[in-house]
């Protein structure tokens, strides 16, 4: 289908227009009296950009739509000569010289609205950007709150709507959440729906056919797609128990499935938004190149211009204090500075000086990560916990072999230990720094706080 582009001086012309309406650049009445929508509107407002600066024209009709709801010639916008009464051909020809690619096929009504990712557009999302335009499977992971699926949001809304600064094109965008302890047959099912192939059910069974991924392959090869799911594994509002778990055959099902889908060669890319970094992912990166992971960190500067939006008090030193103290993690510091705006007057250094740290919805986020966990890793971290400070292998060792833990409590070998330790930190509940050429263990003080108050 053929496109058109405004000029910038044809975009101006729109933009006097639309003020005399009183109306905004995205207002609905808008789009709705354009017939279009808000994502067509909002391309409408770049499409005077290059192309490698995210401009994209978008539909003739489209196009002719949004101007005259504001009472504007097209051809003027378009940059063609308004005195000039443009024949069919000459109308089609100028059309063609101003097509760029098409907006993909689009799927995301289980897309959140994109948001600020605070201090994250110069690395983490041409970082991610990267991966996906280069992978064939992609886990984003990291704690709960900590902005993945913002992240993942904001890259998707870019490449969908011809934003990127990256160009990446994909012929067809899906965004899915998975809940965990879902059903996966269903999921693959609908998931098949949404590429556009029919379902490959077991013919016996009636059950999705996991032993062969030919279908789905031959669809990544024919038509570059973006798969986007991202596995809830709990609401903030949700209790930790009452979230079904992953059972362990279904996980190593689902992560076996990706391994299927990455092995031949194809250029779409599955990206899978988890809170843990699974054990069978990690080998999945050790043996294939085309499988990539990301482990998303808490915000720093970032955090500045989070907490910038709540007009708190300007104490430097005390937001960096209070970003210190809650990882940078986006959730929980507009948690915290909506209580500290609501109860103290707008000072962060007030809150400090309790000598407190609040977990508030944190609390079921942590809740849901330490109810996978084995009896050794409570043990371990429990002792971390008591010792609150940092400490190295051979100290926790020599603490666990001291008679100071319930005598309920898992013991532990140092094969155990270091596994545990691993699997601990797939499901970032324990923190390993190095200081002076020493490894240390230790809790972040969200979760130091919950384990102190439930087990310790």
């Amino acid at each position: 289908m053929a496109s058109l582009r405004a000029t910038t001086a044809g975009l101006e012309l729109v933009d006097k227009a639309r003020i005399r309406k009183g109306w905004h650049r995205q207002a609905a009445i808008w789009h709705i009296q354009a017939n279009v929508g808000l994502s067509t509107l909002k391309r409408f407002w770049k499409s005077d950009r290059p192309k490698v600066m995210g401009g994209y024209g978008i539909s003739y009709d489209a196009f002719v739509s949004i101007v005259s709801a504001v009472g504007e010639d097209w051809r003027k916008v378009a940059g063609f000569d308004d005195e000039t009464q443009l024949s069919e051909a000459t109308r089609r020809e100028a059309i063609e010289t101003s097509t760029l690619p098409e907006t993909p096929v689009l799927i995301l009504h289980e897309m959140p609205e994109p948001r600020e990712i605070y201090g994250r557009s110069e690395k983490e999302l041409p970082q991610l950007i990267n991966l996906v335009a280069q992978s064939r499977l992609v886990f984003l992971w990291g704690m709960g709150g900590i902005g993945k699926t913002a992240l993942a949001a904001q890259m998707v809304d870019q490449l969908a709507y011809g934003a990127c600064a990256q160009p990446v094109a994909f012929d067809r965008i899906i965004w899915r959440g998975l809940s965990a302890g879902s059903n996966l047959d269903h999921f693959w099912t609908q998931l098949d729906l949404d590429l556009g192939i029919t379902p490959q059910l077991n013919l016996h069974t009636t059950r999705y056919d996991w032993t062969d991924p030919s279908r789905l392959v031959a669809k990544f090869q024919a038509e570059r797609t973006l798969v986007v799911i991202d596995v809830v594994e709990s609401n903030p509002v949700e209790r930790a128990e009452d979230i079904p778990a992953w059972e362990p055959a279904d996980r190593a099902r689902y992560c076996e499935w990706f391994a299927q889908l990455s092995r031949p060669r194809h250029n779409s890319c599955i990206l899978v938004l988890s809170r843990e970094h699974y054990n069978e992912v990690q080998q999945l990166e050790g043996t294939h190149p085309a499988v990539r992971s990301l482990k998303l960190e808490g915000l720093k500067l970032g955090g500045i211009q989070l907490l910038e939006q709540y007009n708190l008090k300007p104490e430097t030193d005390a937001w960096r204090a209070l970003i210190d103290l809650y990882r940078g993690n986006p959730y929980a510091l507009t948690m915290i500075a909506t209580l500290i705006k609501d109860q103290f007057g707008g000072s962060a250094r007030e809150l400090l000086t309790t000598g407190t740290l609040v977990l508030g919805k944190m609390e079921c986020v942590i809740a849901e990560r330490i109810r996978h966990i084995t009896p050794e890793e409570k043990t371990i971290l429990t002792l971390l916990a008591r010792l609150k400070e940092p400490c190295d292998r051979a100290t926790l060792w020599a603490e666990l072999q001291n008679q100071t833990l319930e005598p309920s409590s898992a013991k532990i070998s140092q094969s155990t230990l270091i596994e545990s330790i691993a699997s601990l930190d797939r499901k970032c509940l324990i923190e390993i720094m190095t200081e002076q050429e020493n490894v240390l263990f230790t809790l972040q003080p969200m979760v130091m706080k919950y384990v102190r108050r439930n087990w310790a």
